[in-house]
């Protein structure tokens, strides 16, 4: 457990949903009822949102957070299958600087990533889906195991 902790949730872009163009941009500090919730999520990367949906109860998904999820590197991240089926770039920065990389650069083990002392993630991005793009989530068997599949760029990816 960390020495102290600092709660991200009211640093000006930290929190919130938007689309630019095709790219998908959501704060690390947004919750997963507002993923829920979001038009854009609804609309644009629906396995997110039913992954969102997926987690606990109300009040953790009011709560918790997907950079959070993320961060802790835990094997059962809900939103982490549909964030690697997205093929998402995550933002981190520090006092050095700041770099992207791959959700699956990031995770290098049962919780464990890459983050460096002194580095915040800023920013999780993707690709929006093309329209009618057939995607799913769901969660199966007695331990919930995850699947996602996304039809995307030509193609199924199924983690």
């Amino acid at each position: 457990m960390p020495e102290s902790l600092v709660d991200i949730t009211r640093v000006p872009g930290m929190k919130g949903i938007r689309r630019e163009g095709d790219v998908i941009h959501i704060g690390p500090a947004t919750t997963f009822s507002e993923l829920v919730e979001s038009p854009i999520i609804r609309d644009d990367a629906f396995l997110l949102a039913q992954a969102a949906l997926s987690v606990g109860s109300p009040q953790i998904r009011n709560r918790g957070t997907v950079g959070g999820n993320i961060v802790k590197g835990s094997p059962a991240a809900d939103s982490v299958p549909s964030l690697m089926a997205l093929e998402a770039k995550l933002r981190l920065v520090s006092k050095a600087g700041e770099r992207e990389l791959s959700l699956e650069e990031f995770l290098v083990g049962i919780c464990k990533t890459t983050i460096e002392p002194g580095e915040v993630l800023a920013g999780i991005s993707f690709q929006a889906l093309a329209p009618r793009t057939r995607q799913r989530f769901c969660q199966v068997g007695p331990t919930q195991c995850t699947c996602n599949f996304a039809g995307q760029r030509g193609g199924y990816r199924r983690l």
